[in-house]
């Protein structure tokens, strides 16, 4: 679902109980001025991928909604770019092509299991920065696990936003051991984003 360019309508989707498997760059997209409600679909990368880092579930550039009770697998990166992929990718703000920031979204009760990045909120300023502005992104109650270490940066949930919140998720598997160089449970450096609120998380 594409919304993109000057429409001030928001488009209101609901995708429900599809499976999307072998895909490209994505399996389930959803970019612009749109809010989406995307659950109970099975999204499978099927197997590592040395051509491109492909994503399972997308928001992208002012997008927002909900992605709930999702089954996400199998999205991994093994090319020689720096380059991760991700289960859940959330992407916008100014630095990606001038675009909105995504606020609200919420990213609730998926399980998510070997992705190079489980869920990834990644809302930057222009310059490349944490928003100054409210995101308020909600990452909470997910299930989420890699089993190796298959690319330089994995982590469970990865943050750049401002005021996101990651919270009581399951985070298991030593290809998200911060034990290791490369790999974080929850990457929410404060360098990197800003008042994050991470906790209970296991």
């Amino acid at each position: 679902m594409r919304n993109l360019g000057a429409s001030a309508t928001t488009c209101r989707v609901r995708i429900d109980g599809n499976t999307a498997t072998g895909y490209q760059k994505g399996g389930i997209i959803a970019n612009g001025n749109v809010d989406v409600t995307i659950t109970d679909n099975v999204v499978d990368g099927l197997a590592p991928s040395p051509f491109i880092a492909r994503n399972g579930i997308q928001l992208g550039f002012g997008a927002t909604g909900m992605i709930k009770r999702n089954q996400v697998s199998n999205n991994e990166y093994t090319g020689p770019e720096n380059f991760s992929a991700a289960g859940v990718l959330l992407v916008a703000g100014p630095y990606f092509f001038g675009s909105p920031y995504s606020v609200g979204a919420q990213i609730d009760q998926n399980t998510i299991s070997e992705n190079d990045v489980g869920v990834w909120v990644a809302e930057l300023d222009g310059s490349g920065n944490p928003p100054a502005t409210m995101t308020n992104v909600k990452v909470v109650n997910n299930t989420i696990s890699k089993a190796g270490f298959t690319n330089p940066y994995q982590a469970g949930v990865s943050d750049s936003g401002n005021n996101d919140k990651i919270i009581a998720n399951r985070i298991s598997g030593a290809g998200y051991d911060p034990s290791f160089p490369g790999r974080f449970a929850v990457d929410a450096d404060p360098s990197a984003t800003n008042r994050a609120k991470v906790h209970a998380n296991k």
